[in-house]
C-alpha cells in the first residue's frame, strides 16, 4: 500500500468514528428529548386537582328533621355539608347516644368554614352538646381532578363498636371497652378511617373504629 493510500485510508477511519460519535450523541439526546417530551405530554393529560367548594344542604332538605331543630340550625346559619361520594342527603342522625330509650339527634354543622357535629338531646334544643369543631379544609381529599368533602357521621350501634374494638385489638394494645349500653356516633373520613364517639360517664370518649 502506498503512503498517500494509507493517509487516505487513516483519514476514512477517523471520518467513521466520529461520525460514529456524533450517532451516539444524537441518540442520547434524542432520548432524553423524548422523555422530557413523555413527561410535558403525562402533566398535560394529567391535571392536578383544584380546591372544590363543598356541597351543603339547607335544614330543610332533611324531611324527618323535627320543626324545631330545623328552626335552630336555620338561626345558627348552619348548612349540612355532604360528602362527595355520597349523593343522597346524609350527616343528619338519629339515635340513643345518652341512654337506650331516648331519641336524640346529632348534626354536622358547617358555618363560616367550620364544622361540628351539634347534639340534640332528647330532640329538645334548649341543651345542645357542640363537638369536634374542625376546618372543612381539613376534610377534603383528591378524587381524581378535584378535591371533595369526606367527613361523615352515622350511628354506631352495640355490635358495631365491639366489632371495631375486637378488630383493633389485633394490631394494638386496646384499652377495655366500657360498658356499651347505647349508641355512638361513627366519624368517617371517607374511604380512609373512622373513630367512635362514646358518651360515657359524663364525658365523651374516642374509641377505636374503622381502619
Amino acid at each position: 500500500m502506498s503512503e498517500d493510500e494509507k493517509i487516505k485510508l487513516e483519514k476514512d477511519q477517523r471520518y467513521w468514528l466520529q461520525n460514529r460519535e456524533l450517532r451516539g450523541s444524537s441518540k442520547v439526546i434524542f432520548n432524553c428529548l423524548k422523555g422530557a417530551y413523555d413527561n410535558r405530554l403525562s402533566t398535560l393529560k394529567y391535571k392536578k386537582p383544584t380546591k372544590a367548594k363543598v356541597r351543603r344542604l339547607a335544614p330543610a332538605a332533611f324531611a324527618t328533621l323535627p320543626a324545631a331543630i330545623r328552626h335552630t340550625l336555620e338561626s345558627r346559619n348552619c348548612t349540612v355539608p355532604q360528602a362527595n361520594d355520597n349523593a343522597s342527603p346524609h350527616n343528619v342522625i338519629c339515635g340513643e347516644f345518652l341512654r337506650k330509650g331516648q331519641k336524640d339527634w346529632a348534626v354536622l354543622c358547617s358555618h363560616d368554614g367550620t364544622t361540628s357535629i351539634l347534639i340534640f338531646w332528647n330532640g329538645s334544643t334548649s341543651k345542645i352538646t357542640k363537638l369536634s369543631p374542625s376546618r372543612d379544609d381539613d376534610w377534603f381529599q383528591s378524587f381524581g381532578t378535584e378535591y371533595g368533602f369526606s367527613r361523615e357521621i352515622m350511628v354506631a350501634g352495640k355490635k358495631q363498636i365491639e366489632a371495631y374494638h375486637d378488630f383493633a385489638k389485633q394490631f394494638a394494645d386496646e384499652p377495655d371497652l366500657p360498658p356499651i349500653t347505647h349508641d355512638g356516633i361513627d366519624q368517617f373520613f371517607v374511604n380512609k378511617a373512622s373513630s367512635v364517639l362514646y358518651y360515657y360517664q359524663g364525658q365523651w370518649l374516642t374509641l377505636s373504629g374503622a381502619d
